[in-house]
């Protein structure tokens, strides 16, 4: 192996495939390199696809090596040791000289500079119906490159790792199959521990297919609906109206046929909208209704709950902001002298 893509590089590799601009790295049972060095970065730099994957980006490039050599940062370039026993046969092959981090891997390793937010975000997109562009500006709808239980399974025997913790933390309110970032945040505020300032409900089912069928017939024409967020337990749907479209005549129709049809079969359905989650006090009206609907009792003492609540906010929005556009990890390894010492994720954590 010549070089492996980690950290937020690895990210905007795997990002860059599911957006298919890149085809997917294949299984490769090879060690992580001892180090790398000045040609070999610039013959990685050299190629065409990096410039589909990495020109928009202000980070430098992060490359994984062997933890027993120790890092050598570059400018522009910041090396992650990782343990060889930890991510043995983890590394993806690119092509014949370049690899990258394989997601469960990527994960484990975020965990030791990302927030516990941040993480959350990045494993509901792994696992999710989508992924951010390489450059961040939008996102598109894309196949799941891992599951939850994936990322949980490997970090859980990484027990030796650095923020082996705060991954399986990150896991407990993290799940497949969400189908946008607006999503992904909307579970994490109500499915995070009250301890780390959510409300502690049960996870949901994500983008649930249901058929129509006997009495919801009468009410639409449509075979079947996909449900946002769906509790099984109390055939509850909560969805999630984010975009213009529901503001729209056509809109309000379908969303009321929609509505006719699953109450018709027997569901329960909420509404939240972008502006209950942008609220503070108009999602906990919205949370308290889900709980209700649950038959869950809220248990908390408000003082300090809602200092946690209100933090949570603060710190989930800031790393969706991060894990969206990325931010330079370590600006001593753009502009610093070779070798410069990167303390790993130092202004990486959400504000």
């Amino acid at each position: 192996m010549t070089i492996c893509l980690a950290h937020m590089s690895a990210l905007q590799y795997w990002r860059a495939v599911r957006c298919g601009l890149r085809p997917k790295p294949r299984a490769a049972r090879v060690a992580l390199p001892a180090k790398t060095n000045r040609s070999e970065i610039a013959s990685l730099l050299d190629e065409p696809w990096t410039s589909e994957v990495f020109s928009s980006s202000r980070q430098p490039i992060h490359l994984a090596i062997s933890a027993r050599n120790g890092k050598r940062n570059r400018p522009g370039v910041v090396c992650h040791d990782i343990c060889d026993a930890c991510f043995a046969g983890k590394a993806m092959r690119i092509d014949e000289k370049t690899f990258v981090l394989s997601p469960e891997a990527l994960f484990l390793q975020l965990a030791r500079s990302l927030s516990v937010e941040a993480l959350a975000l990045v494993a509901c997109e792994l696992c999710g119906l989508y992924s951010m562009e390489p450059d961040g500006s939008d996102f598109v709808s894309a196949k799941p490159v891992s599951s939850v239980v994936s990322l949980l399974s490997f970090a859980s025997s990484a027990v030796s790792y650095p923020g082996n913790a705060k991954a399986k933390k990150a896991l407990g309110f993290s799940i497949d199959k969400s189908a946008s970032p607006a999503e992904s945040e909307l579970v994490a505020l109500l499915c995070a521990k009250q301890t780390l300032g959510g409300y502690g409900l049960p996870l949901p089912m994500m983008n649930y297919r249901v058929d129509v069928v006997g009495e919801g017939r009468k009410c639409t024409p449509r075979k079947f609906f996909v449900l946002d967020l769906f509790w099984q337990s109390a055939c509850l749907d909560v969805e999630y109206d984010s975009d213009a479209f529901h503001a729209s005549a056509a809109g309000i129709s379908s969303d009321a046929e929609r509505r006719n049809a699953l109450q018709a079969m027997g569901f329960s359905v909420i509404t939240v909208t972008n502006g209950q989650v942008s609220s503070a006090d108009l999602l906990d009206d919205a949370a308290c209704a889900i709980a209700r609907a649950l038959g869950i009792r809220f248990r908390h003492s408000c003082k300090t709950w809602n200092k946690r609540r209100f933090a949570f906010r603060r710190n989930l929005r800031a790393a969706r902001k991060l894990v969206q556009h990325g931010a330079p990890a370590c600006s001593a390894a753009i502009s610093g002298p070779s070798g410069a010492k990167c303390q790993e994720g130092a202004s990486l954590h959400g504000k």
